[in-house]
């Protein structure tokens, strides 16, 4: 059959109607906005990861992406029994008992980011420490002989070239510690609120800030679960146990290490590390309630939460598509919390800020210094850490050739 011809009447009226419609539109995009709290739920999330857990109050802003991170909690929350989710990439990091010389992967966002954050927080004296070994004369490394046949003594040239060992005291802190990221937050809130505002002593149009209104109060519900405290803080506490913190000798060198001494007042960090799928019993160590207990009200609160407001969102996202007007307030505010989230989920943090406090003890090795003087020097001062790092630096030491291979390491580094 034949295409039909329309009129010229008619065809210049459906162009009309097309550019009606589109004018329509960016005048108030209220579909968009609907369609943009769907798109980035990852930094939310992210934001969230960074603030969560130290108290009830976490300002993490509304902005786009949080209908979508919503039903992902909620999901969570049923399938993985969690929140939060692991640290995903290449670069490994690993926690050492330097009692022991066990290593455990690391699985923590907060010793991930504690270790990844260290140009950031590193102290004055560490700097000064650098900074006077830079302007002293370098130790000249010695040559591997190329002759050896001694497998032990190959193994030690695995060693990376200098290595730096920080050492800090854990200090006891109840709470994580309010910095610019909580503040930023609290501001920006306050100012997408003051925006949506506008149209209402403008026009009288109340809905945008009804909207951003409610908006905020579920973002701050649901940075306030107790959840995410409970999943990043699943470790016993007090320990006298000392822990380093690295990323192993296939990561760039292990040129840094943090030893974290618990001297009474630290958290276990292999337990942090661990990561694994949240127990009842563990969460709940340092209450005085049982694991039976733990495990019958833990679990079906949080499920019910995390459901209530990813309901919330989904009503909310109704009210936004069926909005008649002033819709571009809310792109402007729902960009400007995106900017804020993304701006916290990238920005680095203290130790304090993150609920671990540390305070600055002391340095070994660093910028030319032989790494096997390092670790004797370690070893010297903390009996045991200079070996347990030993062990987890050269592959070929094992807990059956450790005195050997350690009594060779030794001539080296004298």
């Amino acid at each position: 059959m034949a295409p039909t011809i329309l009129e010229p009447q008619s065809i210049a009226s459906g162009a009309r109607a097309t550019a009606d419609h589109i004018r329509s539109e960016w005048q108030n995009p209220a579909t968009i906005v609907g369609l943009l709290l769907l798109v980035g739920g990852d930094i939310v999330g992210g934001a969230l990861e960074q603030l969560s857990g130290g108290s009830y109050f976490t300002p993490v802003v509304y902005s786009f992406g949080w209908v979508t991170y919503a039903h992902k909690a909620f999901r969570n929350a049923i399938g993985l029994h969690r929140l939060l989710t692991p640290p995903k990439g290449g670069r490994k990091s690993y926690v050492i008992d330097a009692d022991t010389g066990v290593r455990t992967r690391n699985r923590s966002f907060i010793l991930e980011r504690v270790l990844s954050d260290y140009d950031y927080w590193e102290p004055h004296e560490g700097k000064s420490y650098q900074t006077q070994q830079q302007s002293q004369p370098h130790q000249p490394q010695r040559p591997s002989n190329p002759k050896r046949a001694n497998p032990h003594e190959n193994a030690l040239d695995s060693l990376p070239d200098t290595l730096r060992i920080v050492i800090y005291q854990a200090v006891k802190s109840p709470n994580l510690a309010f910095d610019r990221l909580c503040y930023s937050g609290i501001l920006v809130a306050l100012i997408q609120n003051g925006i949506a505002a506008i149209p209402c002593g403008l026009t009288g149009d109340w809905a945008v800030l009804l909207v951003t209104g409610v908006g905020t109060i579920l973002a701050f519900l649901t940075g306030s679960l107790p959840q995410f405290g409970a999943e990043k803080f699943h470790a016993r506490r007090n320990t006298t146990r000392t822990f380093a913190l690295t990323r192993g000798s296939s990561e760039g060198g292990s040129r840094l290490v943090i030893v974290i001494r618990g001297v009474g007042q630290g958290i276990d960090l292999e337990d942090m590390a661990k990561g694994e799928e949240l127990d009842a019993s563990v969460v709940d160590r340092r209450r005085s309630r049982s694991s039976a207990s733990a495990a019958a009200t833990l679990w079906p609160w949080t499920r019910t939460a995390t459901g209530a407001i990813a309901v919330c969102w989904i009503l909310l996202l109704i009210m936004v598509s069926d909005l008649r007007g002033n819709s571009w307030y809310l792109v402007g505010i729902g960009f400007l919390g995106l900017v804020q989230n993304s701006f916290v989920a990238g920005s680095p943090r203290t130790p304090t800020a993150r609920g671990l406090p540390l305070r600055f003890e002391g340095e070994i090795g660093g910028e030319g210094n032989d790494a096997a003087g390092a670790l004797v020097d370690a070893e010297e001062r903390y009996e045991g850490l200079g070996k347990a790092l030993f062990r987890n630096l050269v592959e070929d030491v094992t807990a059956e050739n450790l005195e050997r291979m350690w009594s060779r390491l030794s001539r080296r580094g004298d």
